[in-house]
């Protein structure tokens, strides 16, 4: 089985305003942190795998995704064993302990530990896989990101 470990990334994910989202409580520039761990692991040969993306998201396409009708139809789709063509999964860390917003304590190896299940299940099924990454308000939360990144750059070289 080939998988291939793809990551989009643009330096726009982070937010900035002169200085003043240091004083944010949550960390507005995870995104480039956690790109910046992973570069300086990789080196020159993470630039091979980085796309910026293309265009926007519209709200069309958001809407897809969150609808009653969705969800139902995914449900099905699984509990039927159907072929999926695509699994989106959103690999959000605001689970990690401490986290002000997701509240549920689960230790950076067990957030690690998650996105490994999740994403072997996928690849030994053979289905396609985007992993998004959301959530996670403490100052660490980019380790833990870049932490599952670097395992699926690591085991799918």
């Amino acid at each position: 089985m080939s998988v291939t470990t793809q990551i989009v990334y643009s330096r726009r994910y982070d937010i900035g305003l002169l200085g003043l989202e240091r004083l944010h409580p949550f960390d507005s520039r995870k995104y480039g942190r956690a790109y910046q761990l992973l570069r300086r692991k990789f080196g020159r040969d993470l630039h091979e795998r980085v796309s910026s993306p293309t265009s926007a998201v519209s709200i069309a396409d958001l809407l897809t995704v969150h609808t009653e009708a969705y969800l139902a139809r995914l449900k099905d789709s699984v509990a039927r064993n159907a072929k999926i063509g695509l699994a989106i999964y959103n690999a959000g860390t605001d689970i990690y302990t401490g986290d002000t917003l997701g509240g549920l304590s689960v230790s950076a190896d067990g957030v690690l530990r998650r996105d490994q299940f999740v994403i072997r299940e996928l690849v030994n099924h053979g289905i396609p896989t985007v992993m998004l990454l959301s959530g996670g308000y403490r100052s660490e939360s980019y380790r833990l990101v870049a932490n599952s990144v670097q395992w699926m750059l690591e085991t799918w070289n």
